[in-house]
């Protein structure tokens, strides 16, 4: 059977790593969710005494509300990355190489994060206003069951209590699911983000170590040239590339991932064109290739080309 040229997950889970991931996903998550609910009201809150303070006409109350919906929308994302980011971050110690794992991993704990978000809002909102954070935290758990939560969440569709808007209650849920939705969204994307261009060196059992080289490469008019020179033999990589002192505009950052103990090396090409624009000098990057397997002597060739 031929190698492959490039670099692919292996897709393997430890058991240990698969039954830590989710419990040591979800307590930050948790701690997310609490946050994201406190931070939102207060939001709400600011921006619903400013409406009442500043009311200058129809043009500035759609301007208003265009940026709490804009803050939102920002709080939203902070915090769904942040879920998703923690469960990659925790990926490297656990040395998960399933990105479909990871992947269903930041879903599930970002819908638990959301539900528990629900929770603490809602006590927020019909508890007590003279009760302490922690209090609230521990009234939350009394509406987490699924019957009390959504029998809550009624009663604040009912009374259209989202400020600044006036909405119904069909218009509140498609609201919450509309949220819930970017919120797993989000943390599912982010959950991948530091292991899927890193390899894992399966005979050290151990991560990559990232070098990045800026050098020089032959002018060609067509990319698709290189990728196409590389595959046939990417063992000639190191023609494409020339040493300092030409004269191009055309440069390539090759990244390395290097596991020195099992001798695995592999290089990610992208193609930088830089341009003038407007009198400035601006890089406009293309990927070539991502991850293409190379050996020992190719990697030293390629290192002693570049400047």
């Amino acid at each position: 059977m031929n190698k492959p040229l490039y670099y692919n997950h292996s897709g393997n889970v430890s058991k240990i790593g698969a039954i830590l991931l989710p419990f040591i996903g979800v307590l930050p998550a948790l701690i997310l969710g609490g946050l994201y609910s406190f931070l939102g009201i207060e939001l709400n809150e600011f921006y619903r005494k400013e409406l009442w303070s500043w009311n200058d006409g129809p043009l500035y109350l759609y301007a208003f509300k265009g940026g709490h919906m804009l803050a939102h929308l920002a709080l939203l994302s902070f915090f769904a990355s942040l879920m998703g980011h923690w469960i990659g971050l925790i990926a490297i110690p656990l040395k998960i190489r399933n990105i479909r794992f990871l992947r269903v991993t930041g879903f599930i704990v970002a819908i638990l994060g959301i539900y528990w978000s629900w929770a603490v809002w809602l006590e927020l909102k019909l508890g007590s206003s003279d009760s302490a954070w922690i209090d609230s935290l521990w009234w939350s758990l009394y509406r987490l069951p699924p019957e009390a939560l959504f029998l809550n969440m009624d009663l604040i569709a009912a009374r259209d209590s989202i400020p600044p808007f006036s909405v119904g209650a069909f218009t509140s849920y498609s609201l919450w699911i509309l949220e819930a939705i970017c919120i797993a969204s989000i943390s599912t994307l982010f959950a991948t983000g530091y292991i899927i261009d890193r390899p894992f060196c399966e005979e050290g059992n151990s991560w990559s170590k990232k070098e990045i080289l800026k050098q020089k490469f032959i002018k060609i008019s067509d990319v698709g040239l290189l990728v196409a020179g590389v595959e046939r033999d990417f063992k000639s990589i190191s023609e494409f590339l020339f040493p300092e002192g030409e004269s191009t505009q055309l440069f390539t950052r090759a990244t390395f991932h290097v596991e020195q103990n099992s001798n695995s090396y592999f290089i990610t090409l992208d193609a930088i064109n830089v341009v003038e624009v407007d009198g400035k000098h601006k890089e406009k990057t293309q990927r070539i290739f991502s991850n293409l397997i190379i050996n020992k002597a190719v990697y030293e060739k390629i290192k002693s080309v570049g400047g």
